[in-house]
């Protein structure tokens, strides 16, 4: 029965923690689904468990609850607090948990500060009851860790009132014993910057004396030391003029000279900062190179062309240096910081080859996450956008860009589309011709894949670009310039673009429409004898047919515009008598000096005009306009052997034509809807009205609307000289295609999203983009830049003196001793100073080489040393024998004549024996001694 109880009992508890939980989720889903409305969401959370909640809560931070109820209060309270609930939600406990803040638990305390972070705004009255307790925190707390916690809480709580007080905080701080706490000092200052700028004078001494000084140059601070610094003095121009879309000249002027000032005072720190690269943390070291990259730029001269290649200077070639580790590290944002600093600063055709040296880290890093490599891509295509040698660098690598159809982001693809498309500038002909058939594949199978509609249109650009830059060897220059015109490629391009209008989606026959018309007028650029090499099936007006017949079945309205232009524009050279070969139809329907297939495009057009776009619309007109005056005109005898009231002797054909026209254009275009058609059908009408009439027999043919009357051939002038050199397409969205800020966010808020037909001019232009357009985050470089000694501090003049290391060895004792000399057997040592390690440690790590390891050029120049060394002390042990036989001799002198004065002298008794018997073994044990240390010391 007991068990039973129990288990109802658990059971009960379980219900009502389910329904409390099952009541929340509502009451949120219910505020979600209000729309952010302030009424209703205080409606929804007035509930009772919600209430019953905060009643629980008031509860636990009273005076008499235990640590633990307050801190599962607080818990609680921040949970609110991350729960998009407002602040005014869970402000009414702002004076219980103010009391809390001197509590002696740690983990009581990070939940106060970060109460108070989000509270303190909203009631700074209530706020500055804390104040006294950060600052006996600041002076007297032996913990770190609280006072860091506690100058970032009184710096984070934004209450203006306070300002003074947090400086002279950050001013304690920022000479702390402590690097964390120096750390939280230099993240402060922005803080304090952001809600008071007037603080600037009292901010900037303790970055540059204080946080920079020797004392304080830590790699674990430098890093948000130098952010601060970035932050507030080397901030951008547009965050300077507030919401103006502009910018004056005289606050641009004024921006350099203050910028200047600014880094007037890194003067002495450039050196160290360079040095202590490599050891400060990730992020720092990306605000590092940022603000190395900017010094390097207004002080330092830019690198001379010489010779042999580039004279760099010697504090750029220290910066080049320090951040070459850097390549390695495993943060992205490092790596492309670094290949910014080199792409800005190293000459790019340097023999040394700078610029070699980030391409291999920048294509590790596309391996690392499609985020990373989608940013990566992006900075290569504005890379290879500006420069021909990044391109030439990367060429070899194009099998990194290919596209991966299945899980690349559309942005990704067209990225991926654009910098395979770059890397044809290349400056090397050989890299051009081995990757122009792979590239080409890469778009063709894109275009087969039938993806995103964006992705298809910039695949179908890709390959109309690949025939004018590979194939006709277009530039900015004109076509030609970057080489000879291939026909091999050329041939397959066109042959895929027209394999493509054969395709059953409407998408890639509109876009290779567009692509088409592009290379047609590109092709007739050419005389006729240039392009022998095309078959008759892609021949320029032969496509120009083929595309006039499958009008009906192109439904994009751009395509449709364009095959409407091609036809007016290019009628009369196909019924030219060098291209009569090209027509298809018979000479009994052709009109003298117009295609066959250009009125019957305009009967077509006439009959679905009220359903036409409008840029189809204007082109239909244009086409009109185009015809009559194509028309042969009427005889001029034919007027004067026939009545006044008789129509003139015109071809039936051509009468057609001149109704046909004058219905499309002063009939339908007249009364359109759209302005734009309005006002091209009148421009229209008004060129060709007085033709019209003397086709139709209608008046003398004289313009009754008034105002200057064109002849005929000025009429075909304006239509069409007018634009035979670009087409109709607008062409400025495209250009700023390959433009962008490096390491900015404005490279992915460009790039062309209009129609593929446009694609062409945005990498046409790419070769105009070499000369590098100076960001608004990297200065101009100034040809002289300051005086090398400014940079000068005390570690650089001790780093200049060499330490003088010597080695300890025999060496040291094989000076015989004088007669003053003292020491070990007679011997002393050398009077050079016997040093263990360097005595400036500041100075180069390599130790200055002794005299004897000076000359040991080689092997078999150490082995002759050592062998003379071994044959000298031979020698000398052989000397020292010769001394020790000739001493033998005369202790054997010594011995007869003692034995001598021992007969004669036997009656002096046993004692003097005894005595002469023992200073002789005193003698001989002296003289084992020397000889026992001699050795020792030769080995």
């Amino acid at each position: 029965m007991a068990l039973s109880n129990q288990y109802l009992h658990t059971l009960t508890t379980n219900a009502t923690r389910l329904g409390t939980r099952i009541s929340e989720t509502i009451s949120e889903q219910a505020r979600e689904f209000s729309g952010g409305n302030s009424s209703s969401m205080s409606n929804a959370l007035d509930t009772t468990d919600d209430r019953a909640k905060l009643a629980g809560i008031k509860k636990q931070l009273e005076p008499g609850s235990n640590e633990r109820e307050k801190l599962d209060a607080l818990k609680r309270l921040v949970a609110l607090t991350s729960k998009s609930h407002p602040p005014t939600f869970t402000l009414p406990f702002f004076p219980s948990v103010v009391k809390l803040v001197a509590s002696p638990s740690l983990e009581i305390r990070k939940l106060v500060y970060i109460y108070l972070l989000h509270h303190s705004p909203y009631d700074p009255d209530l706020a500055l009851l804390s104040i006294n307790t950060f600052q006996r925190d600041l002076s007297s707390d032996p913990n770190p860790l609280i006072r860091a916690m506690a100058l970032r809480v009184l710096s984070g709580m934004r209450v203006p009132m306070v300002v003074n007080v947090v400086v002279m905080g950050i001013k304690k701080c920022a000479s702390d014993t402590s690097p964390y706490v120096r750390k939280v000092a230099a993240l402060a200052i922005p803080k304090v910057y952001e809600l008071d700028p007037s603080q600037l004078p009292a901010l900037l001494p303790i970055l540059t004396q204080t946080l920079l000084s020797p004392s304080s140059f830590s790699p674990l601070s430098i890093g948000a030391t130098v952010y601060s610094f970035n932050a507030i003095c080397l901030k951008p121009l547009s965050q300077s003029h507030g919401s103006r879309g502009y910018i004056i000249i005289e606050e641009e002027t004024a921006y350099t000279n203050q910028t200047i000032e600014y880094l007037k005072l890194i003067h002495p720190q450039f050196r160290k900062l360079c040095r202590i690269l490599v050891d400060v943390d990730e992020w720092g070291q990306v605000e590092v190179m940022r603000l190395l990259l900017r010094y390097a730029r207004v002080m330092l001269p830019k690198p001379i062309r010489t010779e042999e290649g580039y004279d760099l200077d010697k504090d750029l070639k220290l910066l080049l240096t320090s951040v070459e580790p850097t390549f390695m590290s495993r943060n992205p944002s490092v790596v492309l910081a670094a290949a910014k600093v080199y792409y800005y600063l190293a000459p790019s055709t340097d023999p040394t080859g700078y610029w070699r040296k980030f391409i291999s880290p920048v294509l590790r890093l596309l391996a690392v996450s499609q985020e990373v490599e989608r940013v990566v891509i992006r900075y290569l295509v504005v890379l290879t956008s500006r420069q021909k040698a990044v391109s030439t660098l990367l060429a070899p690598h194009y099998t990194s860009f290919l596209l991966r159809l299945a899980s690349d982001s559309v942005p990704l693809q067209k990225d991926k589309i654009r910098l395979l498309l770059n890397l044809l500038n290349a400056d090397n002909d050989e890299l051009v011709e081995n990757i122009w058939l792979g590239i080409l594949r890469e778009f063709i199978a894109c275009v087969e894949n039938v993806g995103d509609d964006e992705v298809i249109k910039e695949a179908v650009g890709g390959v109309g670009e690949l025939a004018r830059r590979v194939g006709f060897g277009v530039t900015s220059k004109g076509p030609g310039a970057a080489g000879t015109v291939r026909e091999d490629v050329i041939k397959m391009c066109v042959t895929a673009l027209m394999d493509m209008i054969g395709s059953p989606y409407d998408i890639v026959v509109s876009s290779s429409v567009q692509v088409l018309q592009q290379l047609v007028q590109l092709q007739l650029s050419f005389s006729t004898s240039e392009l022998y090499y095309l078959p008759q099936q892609q021949t320029p007006l032969t496509i120009i047919a083929r595309l006039a017949k499958q009008f009906d079945d192109i439904k994009h309205a751009d395509a449709r515009a364009c095959v409407v232009w091609l036809v007016g524009q290019y009628a009369p050279t196909a019924a030219s008598p060098a291209n009569t070969n090209t027509t298809t139809t018979s000479k009994a329907t052709v009109i003298d000096g117009i295609a066959d297939w250009a009125p019957d495009l305009l009967r077509k057009c006439a009959k679905t005009f009220a359903n036409e776009a409008p840029i189809v619309k204007m082109q239909i007109v244009t086409l009109a306009g185009k015809l009559i005056v194509l028309a042969p005109p009427p005889p001029p005898t034919a007027a004067s052997s026939q009545p006044d009231n008789a129509p003139p002797d015109v071809d039936e054909k051509v009468r057609k034509l001149a109704l046909l026209a004058k219905y499309v254009v002063f009939g339908l275009a007249r009364y359109d809807s759209h302005w734009d058609v309005r006002d091209r059908a009148r421009l229209v009408w008004g060129l060709v009205k007085g033709l019209v009439d003397k086709f139709l027999g209608n008046g003398d043919g004289s313009n009754e609307m008034g105002g200057v009357v064109l002849r005929r051939e000025q009429v075909r002038v304006v239509l069409f000289e007018g634009k035979a050199g670009g087409g109709f397409v607008d062409d400025e969205r495209a250009r700023e295609g390959g433009r962008g800020a490096l390491g900015a966010l404005s490279a992915f808020g460009i790039g062309p999203s209009s129609s593929s037909s446009v694609a062409a001019k945005n990498y046409q232009e790419y070769d105009e983009l070499e000369d590098d357009e100076v960001e608004k985050d990297v200065p101009e470089w100034m040809e002289r830049g300051v005086e090398s000694k400014l940079r000068d501090s005390e570690e650089d003049s001790a780093a200049g003196r060499k330490p003088v290391i010597t080695s300890m060895g025999s060496s040291n004792f094989n000076n015989k001793a004088g007669p003053s000399g003292s020491g070990i057997g007679g011997k002393v040592a050398s009077a050079g100073p016997v040093v263990l390690v360097p005595t400036n440690l500041a100075g180069s790590s390599e130790p200055e080489a002794s005299e004897g390891k000076k000359k040991w050029k080689d092997l078999e120049a150490f082995y002759a040393e050592e062998e003379h060394e071994e044959e000298s002390e031979e020698e000398e042990e052989e000397e020292d024998s010769e001394e020790g036989e000739e001493d033998d001799d005369d202790d054997d002198d010594g011995d007869d004549e003692e034995g001598e004065e021992e007969e004669s002298a036997e009656s002096d008794g046993p004692k003097a024996a005894n005595a002469s018997g023992g200073d002789e073994d005193a003698d001989d044990s002296s003289e084992d001694d020397v000889d026992e240390r001699r050795h020792l010391m030769r080995s």
